[in-house]
């Protein structure tokens, strides 16, 4: 069950929240009390977190997302990213477990980082602070028509639920660089690895494998 109170403090903190509709035919287009016609990503439009908590009571498909601005020109101070997982999670047994393409998220948790699920249950969304993607990453899925994948989001509108990973509601937003974890990502997702930057020394400490069950649940 979400739980709202449960994300970090210092993202409840700035006002770059707006609402989703799940009856929505869009589910994860941001509106605000209804307003589809609102700029997203103009500062102008957002709200204060406790606002959007308060509005997304008035109907039972709402929920509340926050805008990633660390690449939007017109907000300096954006300063927050979001890795998205689609897809990760497998729901097929009743049981939430990560798929055997998932890359170690111990990385994130070890930073004190926030894990949550997506509204779907099969996705993770995990908010990061000050870090850029690396040259050489791009979104990938396994094809256009699966939704099963990972993006980094940093101009971006992302549902937020307040349904964390077992062990992974960490107090803060995690500072750890993605590039390692975007590494084994982009190699799995494009069979391929990408065009390194040979200056950069990528960590393998965090492991391989996906996250085991009694860590993800």
């Amino acid at each position: 069950m979400s739980d709202y109170a449960n994300i970090p403090a210092e993202l409840q903190d700035r006002d770059q929240w707006l609402l989703w509709d799940a009856a929505a035919d869009t589910p994860r287009r941001p509106h605000w009390r209804g307003d589809f016609g609102i700029s997203w990503s103009d500062p102008d439009d957002w709200h204060t977190f406790q606002a959007a908590v308060s509005a997304a009571q008035e109907r039972d498909s709402w929920g509340i997302g926050y805008v990633m601005a660390l690449d939007n020109d017109d907000h300096a101070r954006g300063l927050y990213g979001c890795l998205d997982l689609d897809g990760c999670v497998d729901t097929s047994d009743g049981r939430r477990g990560p798929k055997d393409w998932l890359p170690s998220l111990q990385p994130f948790i070890d930073a004190d980082g926030y894990l949550e699920y997506s509204p779907s249950g099969e996705g993770i969304h995990i908010p990061l602070v000050g870090q850029e993607a690396p040259a050489w990453w791009r979104d990938s899925h396994f094809s256009a028509e699966e939704h099963e994948g990972v993006e980094y989001l940093t101009n971006k509108f992302v549902t937020f639920t307040g349904d964390p990973l077992q062990g992974a509601a960490g107090n803060g937003v995690a500072d750890a660089d993605p590039a390692p974890f975007l590494h084994k990502a982009y190699e799995v997702l494009n069979d391929a690895s990408p065009v390194e930057n040979s200056s950069h020394d990528y960590d393998d400490s965090g492991g391989d494998g996906g996250l085991s069950e009694s860590e993800i649940r």
